[in-house]
């Protein structure tokens, strides 16, 4: 852990007024983190930096809920969580210091499934990106996921216009981060189409920001269950299809004739102490390696349109059991680093 802590020690010379020299559409793959999301902010030497510096993540994505990190309309110093004074805003700093310091893209994510109308949903940006902007300035490796999953699988009927009303009202504020956008259905990568539909019918994805800077998102699990534990009766979740889903190259080719930037900010890849995700139904057919394999193809051919894939999940909340697990186990970085899995996902985030 000592190398850990040492990268955590170096994050505190970044520099708030760091200059913008990422390129629109560099392209980076990581891992999303799991416990931010229950008011605990991971830890940066311990469940962060392992990710950093040994994993070579090149993207970090941050869950967020608002009730523990907003308070009274400001980004909390400390909140009483279970009984004990837990920190937020320096934890989160530490974080986000550590990955910027690294020259990691950090997708903070307001982890909800509101629609983009919903007051709850300003209400937690505002503060939290007037207080980015206080504290970094733009930076172009500052990301804001704007909603998890819109909805839930209910479609907002006024989707289009609650996004670019949104926009609009973070952009009139000074916020001038990137800020990925999806939809509904789950955020699912095969509602693309029906999202672009929409946006086209008010003038088109394009006139959503006036900065220009939005990178639609889309997540996918390869099972049945989405984000799930197996189903009653089964020790490992039911695979949906043997093979990498049409509905990529759907979304990606989407994005790409639209000339927009696009990201797969949450996919289930298995791993961890499963090893490859193993399928509880035992049809079809599958086999996690080729398929990790060969959504790794693909996605390089979307370079320049697609700027990453972000694996779900790693941190401090998943117990060993969790099929999408990317760590062998909490804390036990030695076993990680001696799988196969991690030593492709290394290949994989190196990209």
């Amino acid at each position: 852990m000592i190398r850990y802590r040492l990268a955590a020690a170096l994050a505190l010379l970044a520099t708030s007024a760091a200059a913008d020299t990422t390129p629109a559409r560099l392209f980076r793959n990581g891992v999303a983190l799991s416990n931010s999301q229950n008011g605990y902010i991971e830890d940066s030497s311990r469940f962060v930096a392992p990710y950093i510096v040994d994993g070579g993540i090149r993207s970090l994505r941050v869950p967020l809920k608002s009730k523990y990190l907003v308070v009274n309309g400001a980004v909390a110093d400390t909140i009483q969580l279970n009984g004990y004074p837990t920190k937020e805003k320096a934890a989160l700093k530490a974080v986000i210091d550590l990955a910027l310091s690294h020259n990691v893209t950090v997708y903070l994510d307001d982890h909800e499934y509101r629609w983009y109308s919903d007051k709850e949903v300003g209400d937690f940006w505002l503060p939290v990106g007037k207080w980015l902007m206080a504290t970094y300035g733009y930076n172009a490796n500052i990301v804001l996921e704007l909603q998890n999953e819109s909805g839930g699988s209910e479609w907002d009927p006024n989707y289009a216009r609650s996004v670019k009303d949104l926009v609009t009202k973070l952009r009139a504020t000074g916020i001038t981060y990137k800020l990925a956008i999806g939809w509904a259905d789950w955020n699912n990568v095969g509602s693309a189409t029906r999202a672009f539909t929409d946006l086209d019918a008010i003038g088109g994805p394009q006139s959503i920001d006036s900065l220009n800077r939005v990178i639609w998102t889309g997540h996918f699990y390869q099972t049945t269950t989405g984000n799930d534990q197996a189903k009653a009766g089964r020790k490992a979740p039911q695979i949906q299809g043997s093979t990498v889903s049409s509905s990529f190259a759907t979304f990606f080719d989407a994005c790409k004739i639209r000339h927009l930037a696009c990201a797969v900010t949450e996919i289930g890849m298995g791993g961890g102490a499963h090893g490859w995700l193993a399928n509880g139904s035992g049809k079809p057919a599958f086999d996690g390696k080729a398929w990790l394999a060969a959504y790794s193809a693909l996605t390089d051919k979307y370079k320049g349109t697609l700027v990453g894939t972000i694996a779900w999940g790693g941190g401090a909340a998943w117990n060993d059991a969790y099929p999408f697990k990317v760590e062998y186990a909490k804390d036990a970085w030695r076993k990680t680093r001696e799988t196969e899995f991690w030593a492709a996902m290394k290949r994989f985030w190196a990209k």
